[in-house]
């Protein structure tokens, strides 16, 4: 399973520093989802989709675009989605990872109209995350396998890349392309790097990350990242390591506040970047939270006040 259950909370520190003037200020998107949320994915008119749901009760929500309250989509027919992406045709394409004590029950859907949901393709073994590149190609991540599948528009599939993570102990979350076509993979305590044609595979980020499931590209090698084994959102570079970018040592696991001393996460899981802003879906806390991204010209001190290695 991608989400742990949750660990105790851990005793309140002392009472923290103030957040620095540049301080992002982590913030309520969109509530209301009973079941908790996984992976989010923006139309293009600003709409938001969430997969949320487990054990045969699956569920995409949808939230009016500027955030709100979410309301169910597709409330039945979902075993337990994880990860979501418009295709090129427009489509929503969501990853049903099915069931863990079956292999080869996952497979990926398209929503053809609310309610419903359309076959794309059967026979997956626990596909977690999923991205498509520039020529229509569909990246996915089998989470059991250790591995990256490509799958053709015709869905014809094969192997891409190997040895990502350590199979069902390191389950792969989010995927994510860079223009230049190198494949990027959260996975156990690590960003993975896969270079175009798939090999090879390499830690572009070794440890420090619990068990990473969404992040998000930020300026070069940079990544923020949701990790909630550790229940914190973090900042990860080859350069610069990991920094906190919330503290877990909150009473309170889903707080609003400024970044890194006044917010927490519960359950962080998939991550999007939507015009400028940041989202991140809290399984926890059965939300989606955003803060606005720092500008990739300025070095913000938010994400120099504490290193953390693990």
């Amino acid at each position: 399973m991608l989400v742990p259950a949750l660990a105790l909370a851990a005793e309140p520190s002392a009472t923290p520093p103030p957040a620095p003037p540049d301080a992002p200020v982590l913030e309520l998107y969109a509530d209301h989802m009973p079941r908790g949320c996984t992976d989010i994915e923006f139309a293009p008119d600003g709409r938001l989709f969430v997969t949320g749901g487990s054990g045969g009760s699956g569920i995409l929500y949808k939230v009016p675009a500027g955030g709100g309250a979410a309301v169910a989509l597709v409330d039945s027919g979902l075993y337990a989605p994880w990860g979501l992406r418009f295709g090129p045709d427009g489509d929503l394409y969501v990853v049903d990872t099915g069931n863990a004590k079956q292999a080869g029950s996952g497979r990926i859907v398209t929503i053809p109209a609310p309610g419903q949901t359309k076959l794309f393709k059967a026979g997956l073994d626990a596909p977690t995350g999923l991205i498509f590149d520039r020529d229509g190609d569909l990246f996915v991540a089998l989470s059991r396998s250790a591995k990256v599948v490509k799958i053709a528009r015709d869905g014809a599939l094969t192997e891409y890349a190997k040895g990502i993570g350590k199979g069902a102990s390191e389950p792969i979350g989010q995927l994510q392309l860079d223009r230049e076509g190198n494949l990027y993979a959260a996975a156990g305590p690590n960003i993975w790097k896969v270079a175009p044609g798939g090999m090879p595979v390499t830690k572009l980020i070794d440890g420090g990350l619990g068990a990473a499931t969404g992040f998000i590209g930020w300026t070069g090698d940079n990544f923020i990242v949701s990790t909630n084994a550790l229940h914190e959102l973090r900042i990860a570079s080859p350069a610069a390591g990991v920094r906190i970018l919330t503290n877990s040592t909150l009473p309170e696991p889903c707080k609003v506040g400024a970044m890194p001393n006044e917010a927490s996460v519960s359950l962080p899981m998939g991550m999007r970047i939507y015009k400028g802003s940041a989202y991140v879906a809290d399984q926890g806390c059965r939300n989606v939270r955003s803060f606005v991204m720092p500008s990739a010209s300025k070095a913000p001190t938010w994400g120099k006040l504490q290193t953390h290695y693990r």
